[in-house]
This record gives structure tokens, sequence and C-alpha cells, in this order.
């Protein structure tokens, strides 16, 4: 009984925070995108998966602990319905989820063992294994979430030259450097699908940063620019994998943008948001330092009453 007291209030714990959460953001959201004025992907990202983070840090921090220091292991409490009704909401969401995930992984898996059996290993300095996949449209794209593997079309090969091939290729790294696949797993944790538009904004502010991280000399962003320009004249017919990032997907910025973008030589914010999020995460870990004991003391009585 002691173990199911505590599984009940850690799924309706779950369940009250990530829905509060999600609705924060749906309002937050619907607001800046009148505004036009988050460029940053971390920013996006950060914004998208705090609903996930949020409810599954309160309950790995606060609510499974407050639960085993303060909860007596033998009492007659009864659980109640609206609990038991708050946890079968949070499993459902926890195990869409896992199941939106392993979906995911196992498509990707079998797109890319079918990738592979018409490909050819390349070796190049990128620190990443590389393959040419025979097929005549122009595509690159980077599959996989532990070990990334980027695949080069023959038709690209083909179609760019030498100097543009390896903009393309420094630009699909970039991708393997920020961890975009692991990201685009964890979104699919995320189980509410409300946020579309979210994640196609931030698709487009991960191409462009990577753009910004592949360009680190003027040479490399007219190359880059070049490849941009040679392959959106294709239609592409292939497609690429959901833990998958590609030069050109379908829901990223406008090649104009990009093009733009490198010739113009702007700049990354992503530098300037990463350090913002540092300190965000430094100060509220000092606060909780400072005022753990307490707040495990407020969610113990916080649980109480959702039992009831």
């Amino acid at each position: 009984m002691y173990l199911l007291r505590g599984t009940v209030i850690s799924l309706a714990a779950f369940f009250l925070v990530y829905a509060f959460l999600s609705l924060i953001v749906a309002f937050v959201w619907r607001a800046l995108r009148r505004m036009h004025s988050i460029q940053s992907a971390d920013l996006l990202y950060g914004i998208r998966v705090l609903p996930l983070i949020g409810a599954s840090g309160l309950v790995a921090f606060f609510t499974v602990p407050s639960f085993l220091y303060l909860e007596p292991y033998l009492t007659e409490e009864r659980i109640g319905v609206g609990a038991l009704g708050m946890a079968a909401a949070g499993a459902t969401v926890i195990f869409s989820g896992v199941l939106n995930s392993a979906r995911a992984w196992l498509r990707t898996s079998r797109f890319m063992t079918a990738c592979l059996a018409r490909s050819r290993r390349l070796e190049t300095a990128k620190g990443i294994c590389t393959y040419e996949m025979l097929d005549e449209d122009p595509v690159l794209f980077l599959a996989g979430v532990w070990r990334p593997k980027l695949v080069v079309s023959s038709g690209a090969v083909a179609l760019l030259d030498a100097d543009e091939i390896q903009a393309a290729m420094q630009h699909e790294v970039a991708h393997a450097k920020r961890g975009d696949n692991l990201k685009k797993l964890v979104l699919q944790l995320c189980a509410l699908p409300w946020f579309d538009s979210l994640e196609r904004e931030w698709v487009r502010a991960t191409e462009v940063a990577a753009d910004g991280a592949a360009a680190n000399d003027e040479e490399t962003a007219v190359n880059l620019a070049s490849a941009l320009i040679k392959i959106t004249q294709f239609s592409s017919r292939t497609t690429t994998p959901e833990l998958g990032m590609t030069l050109l997907p379908r829901n990223g910025a406008s090649v104009t943008a990009r093009v733009q973008r490198l010739m113009s030589g702007s700049g990354s914010t992503q530098k300037n948001s990463r350090v913002l999020w540092w300190v965000v995460l430094a100060a509220t870990a000092l606060a909780v330092t400072v005022h753990y004991a307490r707040a495990l003391s407020e969610m113990h009585g916080v649980t109480e009453l959702l039992l009831r």
C-alpha cells in the first residue's frame, strides 16, 4: 500500500504540473507568435520541453523525496478517486510519450537499414560515419541518436562541387554537435500534440543555427549558400527519417532567408541564449538548495491533499 500511494502521488503530481505548464506554454507561444521575437533555437526548444522537464524535475526532486522522508510507512489513509484519476492521466501521458519515442526510433532504424544497404562508406575527416547512398535525388541528412550517421546521395555528389559538398557536410556535422537528433527524440516524449507550430519554428531556427555554426568563414558561407540554391532547384522525392536532420527540411526556414543570412554574415545568437540558460539553471539550483528542506515539507502537505 505504501508503494501504491507513492506511485499514485507521483503520477498525479506529474500530470498536474505537466498540464499546468502546457497551458502556460500554449498562452506564451500564442503571444510570441504574434511578436515574431524569438530567433534562438535553444530558447524555442526550452519552451517546448518545459512541461516535460518541469513535471519530471518536480516529481524526481520534490515529490518522491518528500514522500519517502515524511510519509509514514504504516497508515490507514485512503486514496481518493480524484487522485486515482489524475494518476491514470499522468500514466497515459508518460505511456503515450514512450510509445511515440519507440515508434520513431524503430522507424528511423528501419529507414537507415534500408539506406545503408544501398550505400558505401566514405572516408572523411569529419569524425562521423559518412555514407554515399545510391539515389539520383540530391539529399544530405544526418540520422541516428547515439551514433549519428551522415548520408550523402550520389545525386548530391554529382550536383555539387567538392567545396559545396564539404560545406553541406559541415552543416550536418553541426547538427550532430548540437545533439539535434536527440532533441527530436525528447520531443517525441512530449505527448501533447498541440504545439506543432512551435516545433516547426524550432526546426527553422535550428537550421539557421547549423548554418551559422558551419559557415565559420566567408568562403564556407558562400559554398553552403551555393549548395542550398542548387539543391532547392530539384524537387526531392526522398524521404528522411523522423530522428534525422536534413539540409533542406520541409518545415525549415526558407532557402531565400537562409542564403541571405549566410551572405550577410549574420552571427548566431545561440551562445548568448546558452549563457542565459546556464544563469537561470544556476540561480534555480541555488534557490532550491537554500530552501530544500522547507520545500519538501510544503510538497508533502500538497501531496496529502492529492490523496483525498
